[in-house]
C-alpha cells in the first residue's frame, strides 16, 4: 500500500518556477508584452495612410487636369464662339441701319423730303461711296424698234465687315457673303400689264471722306435734282409708242439683283438684263441725283 500511495502520489505545481519561465519569454520579445503585434499594427496604419495620401494627391492632380483643360477650350474655342456671336450680331445691326437709311433715301427720292441725315456705328466695319455700278436703260417699240437708251450712273453706300457687305444701291437693300448675296428690300420698279415705271437713284459723294472705319460715322443725304429720262419730254407724247423697257445692270450685286426680278411676276431675266413687258402701253423712266456726305 505504501508502493502504490508514492506511483500516484501528485507532485504541487512550482508556481514561481512558470513565473520565471513567463518573464524569460517576456524578456525574449524585448522585455515589453504585446510589442510584435502593435509593430504589426503600426505597419498597417502606416500602409494605409500612404494608400490615402497617394488617392488624395491622384484627385487632385485629376481635378486640376479637368480645370486646366476647361478653361483651355473656354479660352480656344468658347472665345472664338463668342467673337462669331459678336460679329454676326454686329453685321445684324448694321443691315438693320442700312435698311433704314434706305428708307430715308426713298422718302428723298419720292419727294417727301428734301434731305435726311442717319447715323450708323461701324463697330469694327467700314463705310464707303462705292463707285462703278451702272445701269443700261432701253425702250423699244412694237416691232423691237429701240427708242431710247442710256447709261445711268448708279454706285452705291456700302457698309463692309470682313468678306461681308451690306449695301444700298437704287432703291434696294443688299447682304452679301462670300459665296452669293440676296435682295432685302426692292427698288421702286413698277412692271404692270400696261405700263412701266422705273425710278433710278444716283448718289454722289461730296464730302468726299473715301472709306472710313471705326466710331459712328453721320450720313446726310440731299436731293440734287429729278429729271425725267424716258418720255424725252413732259407731255409723254412718245410714252405710248414703247412697247418693253430692259435694264441691263453692270454691278458686284449684279447676280443677286436678276434673281429677284426672276422670280418677280410681268418680269424676265437673262443674263444681267430684265424685261419689263411686250405689249405695254405706257413706259416713265426717271432718275434722282442724292448727294451723300460722310463725316465721323
Amino acid at each position: 500500500m505504501s508502493v502504490r500511495a508514492r506511483l500516484y502520489r501528485t507532485e504541487p505545481i512550482d508556481t514561481e518556477r512558470n513565473d520565471s519561465m513567463n518573464r524569460f519569454s517576456s524578456q525574449n520579445d524585448g522585455g515589453q508584452p504585446g510589442r510584435r503585434h502593435a509593430s504589426e499594427t503600426m505597419r498597417r496604419s502606416s500602409l494605409g495612410d500612404d494608400t490615402r495620401a497617394v488617392s488624395e494627391l491622384v484627385g487632385f492632380s485629376l481635378t486640376f487636369g479637368i480645370v486646366l483643360v476647361s478653361v483651355t477650350l473656354i479660352a480656344t474655342v468658347g472665345f472664338g464662339q463668342l467673337t462669331d456671336f459678336r460679329d454676326a450680331q454686329q453685321l445684324d445691326n448694321a443691315e438693320q441701319t442700312v435698311e433704314i437709311i434706305g428708307q430715308s433715301l426713298e422718302s428723298i427720292e419720292e419727294g417727301d423730303a428734301v434731305s435726311r441725315s442717319d447715323a450708323i456705328d461701324l463697330s469694327g466695319g467700314a463705310i464707303e461711296v462705292q463707285k462703278g455700278s451702272v445701269a443700261n436703260v432701253s425702250v423699244f417699240n412694237s416691232s423691237g424698234g429701240r427708242l431710247y437708251s442710256e447709261w445711268l450712273d448708279l454706285n452705291a453706300l456700302v457698309y463692309s465687315q470682313g468678306s461681308t457687305s451690306i449695301a444700298y444701291e437704287n432703291g434696294a437693300t443688299y447682304r452679301q457673303e462670300l459665296h452669293g448675296g440676296v435682295m432685302n428690300t426692292e427698288p421702286e420698279f413698277v412692271c404692270g400689264d400696261d405700263v412701266a415705271v422705273l425710278s433710278f437713284v444716283t448718289l454722289e459723294e461730296r464730302s468726299d471722306a473715301g472709306k472710313i472705319s471705326g466710331g459712328e460715322v453721320s450720313i446726310t443725304a440731299t436731293r440734287s435734282d429729278t429729271r425725267l429720262v424716258y418720255p424725252v419730254n413732259r407731255t409723254g407724247d412718245n410714252a405710248t409708242n414703247a412697247a418693253n423697257v430692259t435694264v441691263e445692270m453692270t454691278s458686284p450685286r449684279e447676280g443677286p439683283w436678276t434673281d429677284h426680278f426672276a422670280d418677280t411676276e410681268n418680269w424676265n431675266a437673262s443674263g444681267t438684263t430684265i424685261q419689263c413687258g411686250g405689249s405695254l402701253e405706257r413706259v416713265y423712266v426717271r432718275q434722282t441725283n442724292v448727294s451723300l456726305i460722310l463725316s465721323n
